[in-house]
């Protein structure tokens, strides 16, 4: 009889008030060091310490603690690559997220991706770019390297309360033709995502890289449920922190910047993914700083752009599908063949 591997989405999970505190500590923990960095500092490592807390969290679901070691070696390589290449221009900037969606798609493992908004995180950490000078390269890594420890630290958090038997995940790679398909749908939408936003000068590049990675799941029969959840939740998220910026001073943002982060990272380890994308999105809204005059004018922008990264990546979903499973019934008769 067939078993249902025990993974992170179906295992035992804790308490959500448990989830709550670990998601409270941890943020407020990595808030207090990148803050004090940042003040020595400047504002880079904080925020790069913010993509790789938010990046490399979902990986927690997923992946064993040995592997989210290597992933946080890759978020660190992306950071410096992207930050040398961001003086390039948005061309140079597409053939590295290309590359990086292709790399993200190695990660998935059998039923999940292991690793997801890769292309969007280029786009983030090449922000820090003045000059594209290595000099550059290392206050933004130690916040990486901030955010990847945080992130350990709940997973070993969340896989001790979760209790022993429900540590045995299912880690095994998915086969590689899926993989390598999952990386080229990335790879293929990021690629028009860039093409369309720099042609028509549009701003929020890495808010629609966010959500159609976070679309675009590995597990295809998700496709179209998560275009509606994210487009609905980023849309909520954009609107309501363009609202919130319009109303409280300054340092109130920073006290919702901060709750938001603690409930996004709570509702990710919960399975909450609509609120997940509420909160990610408000926060991420916060970090950019999209208030003042043209906020409403530069929010819609980016609703605009989420529904374009949810149609692309719905259109793919239609493409690539149909294309793989064609491939791959051909490529099992062959392997039939030659084993008869």
């Amino acid at each position: 009889m067939n078993q249902t591997p025990v993974t992170l989405a179906n295992a035992k999970k804790p308490p959500p008030k448990r989830l709550l505190l670990i998601s409270g500590v941890a943020v407020l923990i990595a808030a207090a060091i990148l803050g004090l960095l940042a003040r020595a500092w400047g504002t880079p490592v904080l925020y790069a310490g913010y993509i790789a807390l938010m990046f490399l969290a979902p990986a927690v679901r997923t992946l064993r603690v040995r592997q989210l070691l290597l992933a946080s070696l890759w978020t660190m390589l992306i950071c410096a690559v992207s930050i040398l290449i961001g003086t390039y221009g948005p061309w140079v900037m597409l053939a590295v997220i290309v590359a990086t969606a292709m790399v993200q798609g190695l990660f998935a493992l059998n039923g999940k991706a292991g690793l997801n908004r890769s292309p969007a995180s280029v786009v983030g950490f090449a922000a820090f770019a003045d000059t594209g000078s290595l000099a550059e390269v290392w206050q933004p890594l130690v916040g990486v390297v901030v955010g990847a420890v945080v992130v350990l630290v709940i997973a070993v958090a969340v896989d001790r309360s979760s209790g022993p038997d429900d540590r045995e995940l299912d880690t095994k790679p998915a086969p590689l033709v899926d993989r390598l398909y999952y990386g080229g749908g990335l790879a293929i939408g990021s690629a028009v995502l860039t093409a369309v936003f720099t042609l028509s000068d549009w701003t929020g590049l890495s808010y629609a890289l966010l959500i159609f990675c976070l679309i675009y799941a590995f597990d295809s029969g998700k496709v179209l449920h998560n275009s509606l959840v994210r487009v609905v939740g980023a849309a909520l998220g954009v609107g309501s922190s363009v609202l919130l910026a319009a109303i409280l001073p300054q340092p109130a943002l920073v006290v919702v910047f901060v709750l938001c982060a603690v409930i996004a990272l709570a509702c990710l380890l919960d399975h909450h993914e609509f609120w997940y994308v509420v909160f990610l999105v408000a926060t991420v809204v916060h970090m950019a700083e999209i208030t003042g005059k043209g906020a409403a004018s530069s929010g819609l922008e980016h609703i605009l752009g989420v529904i374009l990264a949810a149609a692309v990546a719905v259109l793919l979903h239609w493409i690539a599908t149909p294309l793989h499973d064609r491939w791959l019934g051909h490529s099992r008769i062959r392997a039939s063949r030659s084993d008869s």
